[in-house]
């Protein structure tokens, strides 16, 4: 890759008609500019450099992205903090009422064409209006107090986030598009509007406690959340950005059969299921908030109106509860704070069902207050749903999900999600009884002989799951990496009942230490305790953590024997790399920072998978089974 002129140079030659821009003057004072990134953590320099090129453009003064390309800035921020600096003079011109020319973009600067083409394109989508259906839905009145709606300027910053640009706004939060600076990915980042009274504040810091308890509930269906927090008075949820489109334009371009229609809301019903049970409610699900990803799979997204259950206030029941009308439950249009539950939940998820069944709204009404009317009478278009192509047991079940009382409808998400998986599968063993009996059969008689012929190599492989509590908050643990010291973690394992077993620790020496052991007889093993943590210490490395069970009990003189036979050096893992081990294959679950370069990134990766690899190999050859995770342990 050519390098980049320094400031220097830049000075003297830079070409003043691009895009119109900067004269000698300007050129001068961005090289001043330069030198004083030196007393800014690196880190922070796109969001720096990105405020200044904003103050030139307001001054009238706009600056050109090579003016900041230094040497240094390179050095320190690399092709991918190019990129941004390069992307930001193009969005904050665009933003200005200008018409940049990608070609001259690209001409400028070949060396990154690759990468700016990819974040030229990202932009040009999320900048086009969306066709999804019900995007613009009739709301409850909504008579907060609080009329702070400023918006932040794109490109920009908020607390350690670089804006990149807005994606939305309602009526308690604003919505950009960010990157997220240890992560090095795109994200979305709901902002809270400014507090101007004390229950705005404590609605603020409300946003914020229940963020950090989603940050630590992980499933494959729900968008992760990565960090919620405070910054300025102003909670935030920092989430997953996840490539797709909205369940509304999928049904839209797609319209999915009956049967398809289910299976994806018991999945979002099955993930819904794992955000009650920390005591969360959405509060807002509607087909703009799951998105079909790239893999086909429905995702939830957007907690903006999360709420603890039970933990509304009166004042926010004389300001109006917000949300979309043709989902909403009687009892939230009519803000019934005591009868808000996961029930509550169970009624939107079931609007959900009846759009894709049918291809409309609960509620078909003209104007809103009218729609308001029906929603909270419950007045929803039986017909429509008694008319669809839905088997009469999916009918049932989204019937009783939309029943007008919470007592009513499935008191939980799972056993919305259970009666939907049921109702889907019962069409198949009607039209194969045989083929269904025959199945069930051959997998009874399966299970008989492996339990008949079990023996020392036939029990079932451990798994290891590790939780983590960082500065006193639980955070799922493959979104809490790199692991530092001080940092809480609590194993536990699932083994089979006959089996004893150990869970040890491989520090970045290499040191294999036995943690504790436990005889046959438990299919639970914790440690240290189930009412107990242990914080993590030590030298800064690779670190492994493994459950190792069998029918004979492994000694500690045994573990060590194995590993030393494997060899025990291995290198440091990038911080956010993380391999998992299972009793068949050691896997690289997340490689890095930039989620897959392998001919640069992986190779350590490759070295720790091969070395443990071996010991897992040699542990299977002695008749044990194995579980567990090596990670990036920083200081």
């Amino acid at each position: 890759m050519k390098p980049a002129p320094s400031t220097r140079d830049t000075l003297a030659t830079a070409d003043s008609s691009v895009s119109g821009m900067a004269d000698t003057a300007d050129l001068r004072e961005a090289g001043e500019w330069n030198k004083q990134l030196a007393t800014h953590r690196s880190e922070e320099w796109v969001g720096l450099i990105w405020e200044q090129m904003r103050q030139g453009w307001q001054q009238g003064r706009p600056l050109a992205a090579e003016q900041f390309l230094s040497d240094e800035f390179l050095s320190q921020c690399g092709s991918a903090g190019a990129v941004d600096c390069i992307y930001g003079e193009f969005a904050l011109a665009e933003a200005e009422g200008q018409a940049p020319s990608e070609t001259d973009l690209l001409r400028r600067f070949p060396q990154y064409a690759e990468p700016l083409r990819k974040q030229l394109d990202l932009h040009r989508a999320i900048q086009e209006p969306s066709t999804a259906l019900l995007e613009v839905s009739p709301k409850l009145p909504q008579n907060s107090p609080s009329q702070d709606h400023d918006s932040f300027a794109c490109p920009g910053t908020f607390g350690r986030y670089l804006l990149v640009a807005p994606l939305d706004r309602g009526g308690q939060s604003s919505v950009y598009r960010a990157l997220h600076p240890e992560l090095g990915k795109e994200i979305v980042l709901k902002i809270a509007h400014g507090a101007s009274s004390a229950a705005d504040a404590a609605h603020n810091a409300r946003l914020a406690d229940e963020g950090r308890i989603l940050a630590g509930v992980s499933h494959p269906n729900l968008a992760v959340v990565y960090d919620a927090g405070m910054v300025a008075g102003r909670g935030y949820l920092a989430m997953e950005y996840i490539r797709g489109t909205t369940l509304a334009q999928y049904a839209r371009q797609h319209r999915p059969a009956a049967d398809q229609a289910a299976r994806i809301v018991a999945k979002i019903a099955h993930a819904l299921g794992v955000v009650h049970a920390q005591g969360i409610l959405h509060l807002d699900i509607k087909p703009k908030n799951i998105v079909i990803d790239e893999e086909g799979e429905p995702r939830l997204i957007d907690f903006g109106l999360a709420r603890a259950e039970h933990a509304w206030t009166a004042e926010q029941v004389n300001a109006g509860i917000s949300g979309t009308l043709e989902f909403m439950a009687p009892e939230q249009t009519r803000g019934e704070v005591r009868k808000l539950g996961p029930a509550t939940d169970v009624f939107s998820l079931g609007g959900v069902l009846f759009f894709l069944l049918t291809g409309t709204p609960l509620y078909a009404a003209k104007h809103a207050p009218d729609s308001l009317s029906l929603a909270q009478r419950c007045r929803w278009n039986r017909a429509a749903l008694a008319e669809s192509a839905a088997s009469p047991a999916v009918r049932s079940c989204c019937e009783r999900a939309l029943a007008p009382q919470p007592a009513e409808r499935f008191p939980t998400a799972n056993e919305f999600a259970a009666a939907l998986d049921a109702a889907t599968d019962q069409p198949a063993l009607k039209r194969w009884p045989l083929y269904a009996t025959v199945t069930s059969l051959l997998i009874l008689v399966a299970a008989l002989g492996m339990w008949l012929t079990r023996g020392n190599n036939a029990t079932a492989a451990p798994t290891l799951s590790i939780q983590v509590w960082q500065e006193g908050q639980p955070r799922e643990f493959t979104h809490s990496l790199p692991l530092r010291n001080g940092d809480e973690l609590r194993l536990l394992a699932t083994l089979d009942e006959s089996d004893a077993a150990a869970m040890v620790s491989i520090n970045s020496a290499g040191e294999l230490r036995l943690l504790k052991a436990q005889p046959s007889g438990d299919t639970s093993f914790v440690f240290p305790a189930r009412d107990a943590v242990v914080p993590l210490t030590g030298s800064p490395g690779s670190e492994a953590l493994l459950v190792i069970s069998g029918s004979t009990s492994p000694t500690n003189e045994s573990l060590q024997a194995a590993w030393k036979t494997a060899g025990h050096s291995w290198p440091a893992l990038p911080e956010y790399a993380l391999l998992e081990l299972k009793d068949h294959k050691t896997s690289i679950t997340q490689s890095g920072r930039d989620l897959g370069n392998p001919s640069q990134k992986l190779d350590p990766a490759e070295i720790v998978r091969e070395r443990v690899d071996q010991f897992r190999q040699k542990l299977r050859h002695a008749g044990f089974h194995c579980a567990g995770y090596i990670f990036a342990h920083t200081p």
